[in-house]
């Protein structure tokens, strides 16, 4: 009982113990260099509901950039290169990662064919960043077909979730399976074989067709 699903994940958060120079208006510009990203604090996420509990990883796969969205203080006049400087407490960092995961969901299969099913996205903080850090979900867009397989997508949330101890942000998924697609490839054939059944033993086995001494 599982689901997989391919998503971006997009954390932002401010350092205030950065100050970064020449932001430029367009944020992919804003790329730490390799040496500055070493030491960068960046937060990991845990995905609970996987088989492995995959983290959030800081690889080739990873983009961390910086937005410009506050002011800026001009060096002074004795500084050789005249530079702008941001206070990281102003201006966010961003971490960007495509992921493709499977992920756990327990299905209540006790009204099928005519089941709906909510399935979870589990995100949690690593146990070292859970006193200083609190994720706060934002924004949730889904860009794919409401039509699965097997099922239709009738809705999608994002919401911190305090009273569950495996989870802080959980995205929800709530599922209804496709009646239609069940009664074409399972009920309706079942229902043509049992009449045809029906038929045949009805033009098969007569009287006549047996002689008693």
């Amino acid at each position: 009982m599982s689901f997989s699903a391919n998503f971006k994940l997009i954390l932002q958060w401010f350092d205030p113990k950065i100050t970064w120079n020449d932001l430029n208006y367009n944020k992919f510009l804003n790329v730490p260099a390799s040496n500055i990203l070493e030491r960068l604090w960046i937060p990991v996420i845990i995905f609970r509901n996987t088989e492995k509990k995959v983290e959030s990883p800081l690889d080739q796969k990873t983009r961390i950039i910086v937005e410009k969205k506050g002011t800026y203080a001009l060096s002074s006049l004795e500084d050789v290169k005249e530079s702008a400087y941001y206070k990281g407490s102003e201006n966010p960092l961003h971490y960007e990662r495509d992921f493709s995961l499977k992920f756990d969901c327990q299905f209540d299969l006790k009204n099928y064919p005519f089941d709906c099913q909510v399935c979870s996205i589990c995100m949690k903080k690593t146990g070292k960043e859970a006193d200083f850090m609190k994720l706060h979900p934002k924004e949730l867009n889904y860009l794919g077909p409401l039509g699965l397989a097997e099922y239709f997508i009738t809705k999608l949330d994002m919401l911190e979730d305090a009273e569950s101890s495996d989870c802080d942000v959980k995205v929800r998924i709530f599922l209804k399976r496709r009646i239609s697609q069940h009664l074409q490839s399972t009920y309706l054939p079942s229902f043509c074989l049992l009449v045809i059944a029906q038929v045949v033993c009805s033009s098969t086995f007569h009287d006549h067709h047996f002689h008693f001494s």
